[in-house]
């Protein structure tokens, strides 16, 4: 939850926000040169790092000005829970049933959920335009959280994902 109290705001990004801009910059570099996509998967924190990025600090740098990411994998996030308590910066206000857009630089967002994580959750419910996906890992509470990059057939799952509609 540091975090939270050091990410800087919009005009001024704290540490961790600038390093994930710096990736961001980097990979839109890329795609404007050799047409990659931009792929970006996100584990847990990472999650809510990368949706405070992108609806956030990226506005303020002309480098991310076209920025598009062509496909946002997360797992384990809880992206969903802190936009339910309201904890990003530019989120818009609404309330349920009503759902939050997904962010305009997001082609497409698929988020994978262990029912035994306790800390991973579905965002479907609070987020238009995302595919939630069960995946189990095989491991019980003390490992499910991280238990995704434990299976080859996790990636497997992803690479089948890519071209598949939002």
């Amino acid at each position: 939850l540091v975090y939270l109290n050091e990410r800087g705001d919009r005009a001024n990004p704290g540490e961790i926000p600038q390093l994930v801009l710096g990736a961001l910059r980097r990979a839109q570099a890329r795609k404007a040169t050799t047409g990659e996509p931009i792929i970006v998967v996100a584990h847990s924190m990472g999650g809510q790092l990368l949706y405070d990025a992108v609806t956030c600090f990226a506005a303020q740098d002309p480098a991310l000005a076209d920025l598009s990411i062509d496909h946002l994998f997360t797992c384990g996030c809880q992206v969903s829970f802190f936009a339910e308590l309201g904890q990003f910066r530019e989120q818009p206000a609404t309330a349920a049933p009503n759902k939050l857009p997904r962010p305009a630089a997001i082609a497409a967002w698929t988020n994978y959920y262990d029912l035994n994580d306790l800390v991973g959750f579905v965002v479907e419910p609070v987020f238009e335009g995302v595919r939630d996906v069960a995946y189990d890992t095989g491991f019980g509470l003390a490992f499910s959280h991280t238990g995704f990059f434990a299976r080859p057939s996790f990636f497997e799952t992803m690479a089948g994902r890519l071209g598949a509609a939002p």
